[in-house]
């Protein structure tokens, strides 16, 4: 499953079992838990909604067969897990099977950063059940700008919006940090336009990433060359 499915199948309120969520882009699995979350009644909330860190194979078995109270879903939230413990329990519980039965509680099994090919990942994958949020490319970081910017009621065109991404580079949580800081600078209704940023003291990432090779290659004593750093990042 990509996120697009994802995120459709959220907003038809299809979701239903349990789901792996893994990758390095931080900020769009925690967007995508947040949709999730807001499918859940406010006035119920605390009641269909656990956390679980790491947990023993009974409470997790507890979890995925959880009842919403007063709504139509519940979610559980399992962080700091190993895949190899949760399958282990499971299996030895002979409940491996609960991880998909349920109709009305969403599981949500959240990896930091990329997950390992183990036993569990391939069983999330073969039920098209695991979702890797990948680091961004330079077009979707530029849509995400555009489309944060016309959320705040600011003009971002797509050659600022580009010329924004390559200064900040693609990572979603320093983009949006940025250009949270343009919309508060230009106001609602105002424009981004290449003078603002030029004005706006953001460094070009590239620059800040050489600059800080040479800082480790002469900590570390080193007396090479650096023209094979310039040539990567294309200084």
């Amino acid at each position: 499953m990509n996120e697009r499915e994802l995120f459709e199948q959220t907003n038809h309120r299809a979701l239903s079992g349990a789901y792996y969520f893994a990758g390095s882009e931080e900020l769009l699995k925690q967007q995508a838990i947040d949709r999730i979350l807001a499918l859940l009644d406010p006035g119920f909330f605390d009641l269909n909604l656990k956390r679980q860190k790491a947990p023993e194979p009974l409470l997790l078995l507890d979890a995925l067969r959880s009842v919403p109270v007063f709504d139509t879903i519940c979610v559980s939230i399992v962080t700091d897990f190993s895949d190899e413990d949760v399958l282990a329990g499971l299996e030895q519980l002979r409940a491996v099977d609960t991880l998909f039965a349920a109709q009305d509680a969403v599981t949500l099994f959240v990896r930091r950063g990329a997950a390992r090919d183990s036993a569990l990942v391939k069983l999330f994958k073969s039920k098209d059940r695991f979702i890797s949020f990948d680091p961004l490319d330079s077009d979707r970081a530029m849509r995400m700008c555009m489309r944060f910017a016309a959320g705040r009621s600011v003009r971002l065109d797509r050659v600022e919006a580009m010329h924004l991404v390559n200064m900040v580079g693609t990572d979603a949580y320093r983009l949006e940090n940025e250009i949270s800081k343009l919309c508060d600078y230009v106001g609602a209704n105002g424009t981004i336009t290449d003078a603002v940023l030029n004005q706006s003291g953001i460094s070009n990432i590239v620059d800040k990433t050489f600059e800080f090779c040479k800082e480790i290659a002469g900590m570390l004593g080193s007396d090479h060359d650096t023209t094979a750093i310039q040539t990567h990042f294309g200084t």
